[in-house]
């Protein structure tokens, strides 16, 4: 499953790579494999038991 993540993180920068890729994990129990699998995402965020993540879009951006 890391191995797609990369892979999908490497088609990204393929289209721009002036931005970074994050990817999110609910746990932090695979995180040597991610670190070791995932080479080509710079950041990795941990949901909260609970929590979730959102992003607001601006009524500029629909």
């Amino acid at each position: 499953m890391y191995k797609l993540m990369n892979d999908a993180a490497k088609a990204m920068k393929a289209i721009d790579p002036s931005h970074p890729v994050a990817i999110c994990n609910g746990d932090v129990l695979f995180i040597d494999i991610i670190a070791q699998e995932c080479k080509d995402v710079e950041y990795m965020e941990r949901i909260p038991t609970g929590g979730f993540i959102w992003r607001y879009v601006s009524s500029s951006e629909r």
